[in-house]
């Protein structure tokens, strides 16, 4: 029998649901990524939790990728912050590779990209 205050549907005072996790979970996204548990009702992917630890709240527009691109290589040196815009170019060509330091030559490649087709397009209105 329920008592006054709770309903049929609700738990028991000190009784959790089955699949509750205390806040520094962890859980593999559909996608392979790793998530943790930041708070009650949030779960953050763990490379972005770590990096804004580190450096401050990740920028609106912009995502925290793996150097080498393994998902599950979380030390700091293996995250690199890129603008959205960035990434859709590092991505159509390909630049993210399994060393770090050609991943961060693909970065620059991605900004020499945009701002050749930002030139090319004031060009192109200039005429």
């Amino acid at each position: 029998m329920c008592s006054k205050h709770t309903n049929k549907t609700s738990f028991p005072p000190g009784k959790r649901h089955p699949k509750y996790r205390p806040i520094g979970s962890e859980r593999i996204g559909k996608d392979g990524h790793i998530f943790v548990k930041v708070d009650d009702r949030k779960w953050m992917p763990k490379h972005r939790h770590l990096w804004e630890q580190e450096h401050g709240p990740v920028p609106k527009n912009h995502v925290v990728i793996f150097a080498n691109g393994n998902k599950r290589d979380f030390r700091l040196d293996n995250l690199i912050l890129v603008s959205r815009a960035q990434l859709a170019v590092i991505n159509k060509n390909k630049l993210i590779f399994d060393n770090p330091e050609l991943t961060k030559t693909g970065v620059i490649i991605s900004d020499l990209i945009m701002k050749t087709n930002e030139r090319m397009k004031e060009d192109e209105n200039h005429w």
